[in-house]
């Protein structure tokens, strides 16, 4: 793709953020998406964090509506959000966001976001602590009956160093985030999969902040529903592991 010449001046600073954002018919986001370094140069790029809160929606093909449902917020705090604005957003929203989105709170309310992958962000959540292994588990069966929810959690279980996931719920389909990606705490969240109802796939992948990464965990008894999201949803994916075939001995 030949990129407009609008992005093209941005990245080289012959053209302003505020010209850049008013030009910009955002076309350039969708190919940006299949190379995390390009977009995350491009992300860095922006001073008005609300100009990086754009991309990213625009980035994530969502619908205002469906932005409006995932933060549990009204037009206008979406708005204040998407755009540089003197209204106050709560930390915990921002937060929200940030984890939608998998990027740091820096990268989502500063100017100058912090270079290293951090989970300050988990910090500003509320009702996000779980130290029961149940109370996991029926967070990650899949089923039918369920509006679409994103949602940060720390996990603190006796013994084990804290576990920061991402959790989204759709209906049929649970999509998680094992954001630390150690190994021991890997394995010991696919010992608790493995218990969990549903066929399970995963894959590591590439964070926006350059020399991260991070597991995403597919669950549904459908089959065909972890296929349609990520040809959909993660044109970064060629290939998913099945977990009893890698970690079961099988």
């Amino acid at each position: 793709m030949k990129y407009p010449q609008s992005y093209t001046d941005f990245m080289s600073s012959a053209l302003t953020e505020e010209e850049y954002v008013k030009r910009t018919s955002w076309q350039e986001i969708k190919e940006l998406r299949g190379n995390p370094l390009l977009f995350s140069l491009y992300l860095l790029k922006f001073r008005n964090p609300g100009n990086r809160r754009m991309a990213l929606f625009k980035a994530s093909g969502m619908k205002r509506e469906d932005l409006e449902k995932l933060l549990m917020s009204g037009s206008s705090l979406v708005t204040a959000l998407k755009r540089e604005s003197n209204r106050q957003i709560r930390p915990g929203v921002i937060s929200k966001f940030c984890i939608l989105f998998r990027i740091t709170f820096s990268w989502g309310a500063r100017a100058y976001p912090a270079e290293d992958f951090n989970f300050h962000t988990f910090d500003y959540v509320e009702d996000g602590l779980i130290t029961k292994e149940d109370k996991l588990i029926s967070l990650l069966s899949p089923v039918m009956d369920i509006n679409w929810s994103v949602n940060g959690y720390q996990l603190k279980l006796d013994g084990a160093e804290t576990i920061y996931l991402r959790i989204e719920q759709r209906p049929g389909l649970v999509i998680l985030d094992l954001m630390n990606p150690r190994i021991d705490l890997l394995e010991l969240l696919i010992s608790i999969l493995q218990t969990v109802s549903g066929k399970w796939r995963f894959q590591q992948m590439p964070s926006l902040v350059v020399g991260h990464s991070f597991y995403v965990f597919f669950g549904s008894n459908e089959e065909s529903l972890i296929e349609k999201v990520v040809i959909e949803e993660y044109p970064l994916i060629k290939k998913l592991y099945e977990l009893p075939a890698v970690y079961g001995g099988k």
